[in-house]
């Protein structure tokens, strides 16, 4: 389905399957520019990356692959020193964060956060833009036939 209405909005999407032992993508991989994807070796080597940069979390810091990008910084976990190194070398402006508590949940940094674009705004009606739209609302209304379907934010 979500195919489905990618393709109606002129977006391309594609299922990925997840190897044995990944959870979901977010646990085993992120974005760390509009061309490059950090990865674990397993999930880099089951090709779901094409036409992407793919860089590999070294062995052990697996799960360093679970971070997060905010505009031009990368959040990621203090406890992962050589994939911390790795990105720092390739010029990536880091924040490292001290992430043992969420693990102790087998939680990361993508699990426990919530982001969005600037000018919106969460209220009782749900997300509403405030200075302009957020660039995906105008085609997302139009594959919802004029407007997102009534308690689409709270998960209805």
């Amino acid at each position: 389905r979500l195919v489905d209405l990618a393709d109606r909005v002129g977006r391309r999407a594609r299922i990925v399957p997840a190897p044995p032992g990944v959870l979901h993508l977010k646990t085993a991989c992120a974005l760390l520019d509009e061309k490059t994807v950090i990865a674990t070796p397993a999930l880099a080597a089951a090709g779901g990356f094409t036409g992407f940069e793919v860089v590999e979390t070294p062995e052990g810091e697996e799960k360093a692959a679970n971070l997060i990008r905010v505009n031009d910084r990368v959040l990621i976990g203090a406890d992962y020193p050589r994939t911390a190194d790795l990105l720092a070398r390739r010029g990536y402006d880091l924040k490292l964060l001290d992430v043992k508590e969420i693990r102790k949940i087998d939680a990361g940094l993508s699990c426990m956060s919530l982001r969005w674009r600037a000018g919106w705004r969460l209220g009782n009606e749900g997300w509403t833009p405030g200075q302009g739209e957020h660039p995906s609302f105008p085609p997302m209304r139009k594959a919802w036939g004029g407007g997102p379907p009534e308690g689409w934010w709270r998960g209805n």
